[in-house]
């Protein structure tokens, strides 16, 4: 009743103003002791003036629901302070980072500056060779930026696609980012457009290449790392100026059609590697690629996508696990076991393909127990513990590392080297890697050509049978300094035609001539 008869949403001052009649009758009504008008106020009707008298504000009982300012204007203020110190502080922090930008932005104009306009009392440095290792910041880490832009007479566009085989595509692409860190050319990646792409390119790099001096100089390159030489893929080949084969066997090149095979040259050795530079721009630029490809697989059920990105990320993981370049490399002065390394891996017929899988297997298995009769103990090696070798032939199960950091780790201590060819008479990725670590190298005849070709007694010897390969190494064995000059000869060999940056750069020059 009593909240029925007053407006208690009103504010405070209003109802004091009204003092005397609206607490007078309310009183009067309630049974409850008049309380004096307000100074000024006229009395009631009936009743006796009173004594003006002013009196505190009555407080005015709760009303559930009703809305009643919780903070004082002082706490408005505090608040509105702390507010305006939070602004400022966000703005200093702001303005700070954006001034180290600014001057890390300068310094680095400053430092490009004085490397391109040496001063004359400072001599000019002199041009970074292949092997150089620059501290630089590497600017690809940027989204839309390139690499080396300064200075560089060389442009590399690579393209990426979903399917890229990061294991064979390794050496060309950590070629290609190490001559963009000694600033040797300008490097981006792109995306590959859809009216090029094919699903037999798995292991095919393209790249356009130009040359700044000379504005209409521009080729469009192709580099193929498949095993077979009877095997290209004619799409990328009709595109391309100049293809560059892997696995280049002159008989296979010249049955090509309408005189394709012109534009083919051989491409030399490879391995698989990478540098932390390599990988982070496979990190930046292929991953988003690959996600935004498996994308549009998701219409076909969720066990297909799931499949296919299974694959591919073992595919990567099985790049991102590679040793690095410098992991690889053993120079001539670096102490060595003499003793003879033989780790050869059987295949399986589901594995090998069209290839020859009884001739593949019969004769490492051949070598292995002859190596192992002639030399005990100064053989090291054996067959790499597969599925088959341990069904088949367990007692000749090497007890070597045969995991991949781990056996590069054991296999360049050790001073001779016996080497197979690879399946579909390719050039295996140890030759290269034995080359890495400057070691003594026995081979069968090899088929396929090189860009550059490797000299028999000086980068490596060639056996034909079994006892032939053993006396080699018997002889390698003995002469110490035969052995120690073609160490040199293979160190040689490897810092100017394999090393990935020298060889992209080498592949690069060609392809422009």
């Amino acid at each position: 009743m009593l909240g029925s008869s007053c407006n208690f949403f009103a504010p405070p001052s209003t109802l004091i103003s009204r003092g005397a009649t609206v607490s007078l009758t309310l009183a009067q009504r309630a049974g409850l002791p008049s309380l004096p008008p307000l100074s000024g106020e006229p009395p009631l009707p009936g009743e006796p003036p009173l004594p003006s008298v002013l009196l505190p504000p009555v407080p005015l009982p709760p009303v559930p629901g009703a809305v009643v300012p919780q903070h004082c204007d002082r706490t408005r203020r505090r608040r509105s302070r702390e507010q305006h110190r939070s602004r400022r502080g966000h703005s200093e922090r702001n303005r700070r980072r954006r001034g180290r930008h600014h001057c890390d932005r300068a310094r680095g104009r400053e430092a490009a500056f004085r490397r391109s306009t040496p001063s004359s009392s400072t001599p000019p440095r002199a041009s970074p060779t292949v092997a150089d290792n620059t501290d630089k910041r590497p600017s690809f880490l940027d989204k839309g930026s390139v690499v080396g832009a300064n200075q560089r007479v060389f442009k590399a566009v690579c393209y990426l696609h979903e399917t890229l085989d990061p294991y064979h595509a390794s050496t060309a692409i950590t070629g290609l980012v190490s001559l963009a860190q000694a600033n040797k050319i300008t490097l981006e990646f792109r995306e590959l457009p859809s009216c090029e792409y094919e699903q037999d390119q798995a292991a095919v790099v393209q790249l356009d290449l130009s040359h700044r001096g000379r504005p209409g100089l521009c080729r469009r390159v192709a580099i193929d790392l498949f095993d077979r030489s009877d095997y290209v893929v004619m799409g990328a080949l009709s595109r391309s100026d100049v293809y560059w084969k892997r696995s280049f066997h002159p008989p296979d090149i010249a049955a090509l059609p309408g005189g394709l095979g012109t534009r083919i040259r051989p491409f030399g050795l490879n391995y698989a590697t990478r540098t932390l530079q390599s990988t982070a721009a496979i990190a930046v630029r292929a991953i988003p690629i690959l996600l935004r490809s498996c994308a549009p697989l998701q219409k076909g059920g969720p066990r297909r996508f799931r499949g296919v990105l299974r694959d591919r990320f073992h595919e990567w993981k099985t790049f991102f696990q590679l040793p690095i370049q410098d992991f690889y490399e053993w120079p001539p002065a670096a102490e060595v076991e003499p003793v003879v390394f033989f780790q050869p891996r059987l295949w399986d017929a589901s594995e090998a393909g069209p290839d020859s899988i009884a001739e593949v297997n019969r004769t490492r298995l051949e070598l292995v127990l002859a190596l192992k009769r002639a030399f005990g103990s100064r053989f090291h090696g054996g067959l790499v513990p597969t599925p088959y070798a341990r069904k088949y032939h367990p007692e000749l199960i090497t007890t070597a590392p045969h995991r991949r950091q781990e056996y590069i780790a054991y296999s360049k201590r050790r001073l001779v080297t016996v080497c197979t060819r690879g399946l579909h008479h390719s050039m295996p990725f140890k030759v290269a890697e034995a080359l890495a670590s400057s070691k003594v190298i026995l081979t069968e005849p090899l088929r396929n050509q090189l860009s550059q070709p490797l000299l028999s007694d000086e980068h490596w010897l060639e056996f034909r049978n079994p006892d032939e390969c053993v006396a080699q190494c018997a002889m390698l064995l003995r002469d110490t300094a035969r052995a120690k000059r073609m160490r040199e000869s293979t160190w040689r060999y490897y810092q100017a035609h394999v090393r990935p940056d020298a060889h992209m750069l080498g592949v690069i020059s060609e392809s422009l001539s």
